[in-house]
């Protein structure tokens, strides 16, 4: 005990600190220390696994006196409780024990469609298998019914891959065939893809509401799958145009095989658009191949053979004419058809309509390239139209005009050509003709025929840039490659315009107007407003090449910008009858929709580039202002509505607002206060502010007015009644406080009533004019006819007294002129400066007055005798 370094040192045996002088045998220690086991435990204490001092006390000895829990019965798989009984269990409780599972557990059964929701096809044939099939004795009907849960399954869900590919395993699974599946699941995809790259809207959006229509083919609804074929064919023609592909190839059929298959699955009548394409384009060999493979009807083919040109469309009669399989049941009537397509041979060689003799017949004529444009016309043949202008001295003008001609149907024919007389066979066409044509094929969208006669006829002109830069924005919406060849417009433009000899036979002046007539076409033929800001972004760079009196593209491509994260729409209106009187209108409807809408920056962005005034503007901003203070619950605050008002003026002075809409402004929030009538029992302290504020608001409000160039006298005067009456009401309505709010309201600082002090306005030239000096129209003791009750009457001849005391006789003059009330004391000063300046004989005035001066007049004659008599005195 006395050892240095205490017992620790000793029993730790650390010969190098204590020396061997005090060492001792641990074993001889604790058998001394046998008879005291408190002293040994505490020396020498017992430790557990991994070297941690055994407790007397567990956590389970802790929590046995906790109601909720009993030890002996619960945690019997720890090692560490101690007080756990023998026939605890010894495993920890888990959801996959039978005994817990058959107690507790709340089972369900999960059918096929759960695993095929779940990507798990070999598990829903399973269960399948199990839960219908094999307790089943129509095997047959529950295989259709399980095949049609699933292929409405996998439609509503085709944008899941995992699942449209389980339902596809699944019915094959069963045995049934997934190919209309499949196609479906295809033509879904395809869609949604076509449809995300063209809407502005959320691409859920986009798969539930495919998914609705898809979900509809299921229920076999004829409606929803012609819809979904019209949306279909967009997407094919647009996929074929993205990947470069000529519209009448080979790769391209096969990518409108699609489009035949979901026809045939789904009873719709054969799409021909492939079938048209390739019917314009003259390609008679995939024509064939594709009706071949697709398996077209006869009557479907004969009507699509007429928009081949003349010379193929015969070819083709007659090839599928012949193309009849004769049955020998049919081999009497054939010999009778023979006759008939040998009398049909006869009746053309009687009307030749071969090329080479009309090639010969046009040698004989004068001149041949007039006789060859005029067969085209009249054989509807346009090759002879590319011949023609071949020839010598051929108007290259008339050639287009009539090759466009032959290729276009009857109905656009008869509308293009409606202003000529005389047989088109015989008419030469000319500038006027081709504007014509021209403006109808680009109404009508159809520029192809345009570009393709240019390439033909005139390959050098400018249109034809004009033309492709049409077809980049309307059809591809690429309008980089677009810009570039409006550019090369420009330079073929310019270097015709320098150029000694023009090139081209149609006048520059007419290649320009015609460019800007093109440009606001295509604004008009616009069908979102994502394409017009496109365009108008476009057409903003090039605008110095367009004739001066046309639209100003900067100006509405910047509108557009500042439009384009809105809902608000540009009119296309503008776009045909532009003008800044028009422009500043169309604005000036954009401003009050942004208005609506609470949006102010845009809505300021817009009045500037339209050069508005801003008085709405900023009238709305503090009016949403004002009601945010109310939402808040600020409003109620005296200061907080005195700061508002007087930012509401400085608003109005940075911004330049016009006088007369602050005027209207402040007159309005005036208005909007009311007031209580007047009564003697005491006011409270709301109405008190309440009156005040509308005094200030008033008072603000002449001061604008009066700052007008021609003062409108009218209006102040009214505004000035109105202070008076707010007056009258707040002497009333502190008299009737007894002061102790004007005592609180004097020490809280700064009042309406002193804030309208700095805006007073009844001082001012216009007001305070001479014929308030005048007794002309000064109610007088008989004729006043006040409309006020008693107490109002009192406060206000105690206030015009108040005036008088100050000198405002002009005030005090239009208050009584005001109420038509009659103050003895206004008419006196009225009467006595009438009699000073001789406006007016003291014999013309009222009894009353009369008598007041010369009761005035003796007693200032008494006063002078009794200075005189005491002076004498002296």
């Amino acid at each position: 005990m006395y050892a240095p370094g205490g017992i620790d040192q000793v029993v730790c045996q650390n010969e190098e600190v204590c020396g061997p002088l005090w060492n001792v045998d641990p074993q001889l220690l604790k058998m001394a220390l046998a008879p005291y086991p408190k002293l040994k435990a505490a020396l020498f204490p017992q430790c557990a696994v991994h070297g941690i001092p055994s407790l007397d006390i567990s956590l389970y000895h802790l929590i046995k006196s906790l109601h909720p829990f009993d030890p002996s019965r619960l945690f019997g798989w720890q090692s560490a409780n101690t007080l756990a009984v023998g026939d605890t269990s010894n495993e920890l409780p888990h959801f996959s024990r039978p005994d817990l599972i058959n107690r507790y557990a709340i089972t369900e059964r999960l059918d096929f469609l759960y695993y095929l929701r779940h990507g798990r096809p070999s598990f829903a044939f399973g269960t399948f298998l199990v839960q219908h099939l094999a307790k089943s004795k129509s095997s047959k009907q529950q295989i259709q019914c399980a095949a049609e849960e699933a292929y409405s399954l996998g439609l509503v869900h085709f944008c899941t891959p995992s699942v449209a590919a389980s339902c596809v395993c699944f019915l094959e699974l069963l045995g049934v065939e997934s190919f209309k599946l499949r196609v479906d699941l295809k033509v879904a995809n395809i869609i949604l893809d076509h449809l995300s790259k063209l809407n502005v809207e959320s691409t859920f959006g986009l798969k539930q509401t495919l998914a609705e229509k898809v979900a509809k083919l299921s229920e076999c609804e004829k409606t929803a799958a012609a819809e979904l074929l019209v949306l279909l064919e967009e997407a094919v023609s647009d996929n074929i145009n993205k990947q470069g592909l000529s519209r009448t190839s080979y790769k391209s059929g096969q990518e409108w095989s699609l489009v035949i298959q979901f026809c045939k699955l789904h009873g719709l009548k054969l799409s021909t658009t492939f079938l048209h394409e390739c019917a314009e384009a003259n390609d008679w060999l995939q024509f064939i191949l594709f009706i071949q493979l697709s398996n077209y009807q006869a009557d479907e083919v004969n009507a699509l053979l007429e928009e081949f040109n003349p010379p193929l469309k015969d070819h083709l009669l007659l090839a599928f004419n012949n193309l009849q399989i004769i049955s020998c049941r049919e081999m009497d009537g054939y010999q009778s058809n023979t006759e008939s397509i040998k009398i049909e041979k006869m009746h053309i060689t009687k009307n030749p309509t071969d090329l080479f003799q009309i090639l010969l017949c046009c040698q004989d004529k004068s001149p041949p390239w007039h006789y060859l444009t005029s067969e085209a016309v009249r054989q509807q043949a346009p090759i002879l139209t590319i011949l023609a202008a071949c020839l010598r001295d051929a108007n290259i003008l008339h050639c287009l005009c009539v090759w466009i001609i032959t290729h276009l149907d009857t109905i656009t024919v008869e509308e293009a050509t409606n202003h000529i007389k005389d047989s088109l066979e015989h008419h030469e066409f000319d500038l006027h003709d081709f504007t014509m044509i021209w403006k109808l094929l680009l109404k009508k969208q159809n520029s192809k025929v345009l570009i393709r006669g240019f390439q033909l006829f005139q390959k050098d002109s400018p249109l034809l840039h004009l033309l492709h830069m049409y077809e980049m924005c309307q059809e591809n919406k690429n309008y980089s490659e677009a810009k570039n060849r409006l550019q090369e417009f420009h330079m073929c433009l310019t270097s015709l315009k320098t150029a000694p000899k023009p090139s081209c036979e149609i006048p520059v002046a007419w290649l320009q107007s015609q460019a800007t007539a093109l440009l606001l076409l295509m604004l008009q033929q616009c069908q979102t407003q994502y394409e017009l800001r496109k365009l108008l972004q476009l057409f903003a760079d090039i605008d110095n090449i367009l004739i001066s009196s046309g639209p100003n593209f900067k100006k509405l491509s910047a509108l557009s910008q500042i439009l384009q994260d809105t809902a608000v729409p540009i009119n296309p209106d503008i776009l045909c009858n532009y003008s800044l009187e028009n422009l500043q209108k169309e604005c000036n409807e954009i401003l009050k929709q942004l208005l609506e809408k609470h949006l102010f920056i845009l809505a300021r962005q817009v009045a500037k580039l339209a050069e508005l005034p801003v008085d709405s503007l900023v009238i709305h901003e503090l009016l949403q202002e004002l009601s945010v203070l109310k939402n808040r619950g600020q409003w109620c605050r005296k200061e907080a509505r005195e700061h508002f008002w007087r930012k509401c003026h400085e608003a109005f002075i940075c911004n330049s607002v016009t006088h007369g809409s602050a005027y209207e402004f402040f007159l309005n929030q005036a208005s909007a206060i009311a007031l209580k009538e007047p009564v003697v029992e005491s006011s409270d302290e709301e109405e008190i502010d309440n009156i005040q504020e509308k005094y200030f608001l008033l008072t603000i409000a002449g001061h604008w007015v009066a700052q007008k160039d021609a003062v409108p006298i009218d209006q102040l005067e009214a505004v000035e009644k109105e202070i008076w009456l707010c007056r009258i009401a707040q002497h009333i309505a502190l008299n009737n406080c007894l002061y102790r709010y004007s005592r609180q309201f004097s020490a809280d600082g700064t009042s309406f009533e002193d804030a309208a002090t700095e805006f007073a306005f009844n001082k001012l030239c216009a007001l305070n004019t001479s014929k308030y000096l005048k007794l002309e129209g000064l109610p007088n003791k008989e004729t006043a006819d006040c409309r006020l009750n008693r107490v109002q009457t009192e406060a206000l001849n105690l206030l015009v007294g108040h005036l008088l005391d100050e000198g405002c006789i002009h005030e005090s003059s239009r208050v009584c002129r005001y109420f038509n009330f009659y103050s003895r004391d206004v008419a006196l000063v009225l009467h006595c400066r009438a009699l000073a300046s001789g406006d007016a004989d003291a014999t013309q005035f009222h009894p009353d007055i009369q008598i007041i001066i010369a009761g005035r007049l003796s007693l200032n004659e008494g006063t002078e005798k009794e200075e005189e008599t005491s002076s004498d005195s002296k």
